[in-house]
């Protein structure tokens, strides 16, 4: 009985002590963020909620979390493709940076079914690609048909340059394609963790996404 006590007691402090460590944590290094739409997929989802880290620093193939550079009040979200005096340019489906490909590798096939369309169910079909940025592992999405996803030859002034994984989606109006490079002052800091995936959207196995780390 004794030994169930005590056993008790250390999980008591370790709670209390993890909780400290995420209220003070939550006005120092870190802040909560959710998906504003569905240009990070098949990563992250529409709806999906993830810790912020405030601090240290962003680097290429980093996941960031920003204001929108055009409207107050919106958020983006989007991977670092290019930094500061970085060149970016995408013709076709084959990114190039500072004038060298990023290496991509495509992968198989999967159905999306939209549950949130305006139809109230959509099935679409995407190709999956991997792709490596800065040592960062992205994981892309492509739709099966033809792709309208090139970027044009640009220099990196002062921000960063962010596309969505989801290419053809996020070149309507989510990424750097539409809105132009982030300043460094925008951003909230780097996703780290996937806390909460939201049913219906994405992948079926919410396994694959909640609590995940991402980098």
């Amino acid at each position: 009985m004794k030994t169930v006590k005590s056993i008790l007691k250390g999980l008591f402090w370790i709670a209390l002590v993890l909780t400290v460590i995420l209220v003070i944590g939550r006005f120092t290094f870190w802040v909560p963020g959710e998906a504003p739409d569905n240009a990070m997929a098949p990563t992250i989802w529409k709806g999906d909620k993830f810790v912020v880290l405030t601090r240290g620093q962003i680097d290429l193939g980093s996941i960031v979390y920003c204001d929108h550079p055009l409207y107050v009040g919106q958020v983006v979200l989007g991977r670092v493709v290019g930094l500061p005096g970085d060149t970016v340019e995408m013709l076709g489906d084959q990114l190039r940076l500072n004038d060298e490909p990023v290496l991509q590798e495509w992968n198989e096939k999967f159905t999306f079914i939209d549950k949130m369309s305006a139809a109230n169910l959509m099935n679409q079909t995407f190709i999956k690609a991997e792709q490596f940025v800065g040592g960062h592992r992205a994981d892309l999405m492509y739709p099966g048909g033809s792709h309208k996803t090139g970027v044009r030859l640009t220099k990196v002034k002062a921000g960063f340059f962010l596309l969505g994984d989801n290419r053809e989606l996020a070149l309507g109006a989510a990424d750097s394609r539409s809105y132009g490079e982030v300043h460094e002052t925008l951003c909230k800091g780097r996703v780290l963790f996937l806390w909460k995936a939201v049913k219906g959207l994405g992948d079926p196995d919410l396994s694959t996404r909640a609590f995940k780390l991402v980098f």
